[in-house]
């Protein structure tokens, strides 16, 4: 089964690897456009790089921690 996401946007924590990054680029895949979020800019943009070669939509990456308010 086919399920497009297009117009959609997600919003994925921890996502620079792991479950995070397979969930990104699941959606993308799908046609959603992606907001990564991660600590580590480095890893990130590796992660944004490889999300929008196999993708139509934005992806986004956004260096934080959200586990700290500030």
């Amino acid at each position: 089964m086919e399920i497009r996401l297009d117009g959609r946007n997600a919003l994925i924590t921890g996502g620079s690897k792991g479950l995070g990054l397979a969930m990104a680029q699941t959606f993308a895949a799908a046609g959603a456009n992606v907001a990564i979020l991660a600590r580590r800019p480095e890893t990130l943009e590796a992660a944004r790089q490889s999300i929008a070669a196999a993708s139509r939509g934005k992806v986004l990456a956004v260096a934080c921690d959200v586990a700290k308010a500030a």
